[in-house]
């Protein structure tokens, strides 16, 4: 009984352990990435801030309009929100310049108000665009890292849409019914190996 229980348990930790694995990789949220320099106000294009889009190179007023912008708060505490998402009230989002040059921003998101994925940041007539595939809802940043020459910052806004790459055609993408016949399979080893010993 002792040698049944070892061999299924050592198919269980396994399995355990990549579903431990999996599951920790997916729940980790990292600080968004810097994804642009823009020598430009993200939003100085035709049609005004609620035709302002994000895309992984910068920013536009045409093209890819699948990331288009939510809220912007200046340094003065005025700001914009864009007319897309009627649920903003220009409330959501909060941004403090605290000792050291550093920013903490927080967005205060209630149904149905829309993820933010992308944070613009400028100042002195330069734009850092960020980007981060988890929700962003607080976030601080050390402008000094960013901004050596010039403390503060000008304005602070946010985006909707996580990006997602369009399929590497030479990749085969796994279909559900596929990963499914996969975990039969391996359960058919646990159970095979469970009844050899």
């Amino acid at each position: 009984m002792a040698r049944r229980m070892t061999g299924l348990w050592g198919f269980g930790s396994a399995a355990a352990l990549s579903l431990t694995a999996m599951f920790a990789t997916t729940a980790v949220q990292a600080a968004p990435i810097l994804i642009a320099t823009l020598d430009k106000n993200e939003c100085a294009g035709a049609g005004g801030f609620s035709n302002c889009y994000a895309t992984q190179t910068g920013t536009n007023d045409d093209g890819d309009k699948r990331s288009n912008s939510i809220i912007k708060v200046n340094s003065d505490g005025t700001g914009d929100k864009s007319t897309n998402y009627p649920s903003i009230t220009g409330s959501e989002l909060d941004v403090q310049l605290l000792t050291g040059n550093v920013l903490q921003i927080t967005y205060t998101q209630t149904s149905p108000d829309p993820d933010a994925h992308y944070v613009a940041i400028f100042q002195a007539g330069t734009t850092k665009l960020f980007y981060d595939s988890s929700a962003i809802r607080e976030w601080t940043v050390d402008l000094d890292a960013y901004f050596p020459s010039n403390p503060g910052y000008s304005h602070v806004t946010l985006f909707n849409s996580a990006y997602t790459p369009p399929p590497d055609p030479g990749v085969p993408t796994p279909e559900p019914m596929s990963l499914a016949l996969f975990g039969l399979g391996l359960a058919g080893l646990g159970l095979a190996r469970r009844r050899k010993g």
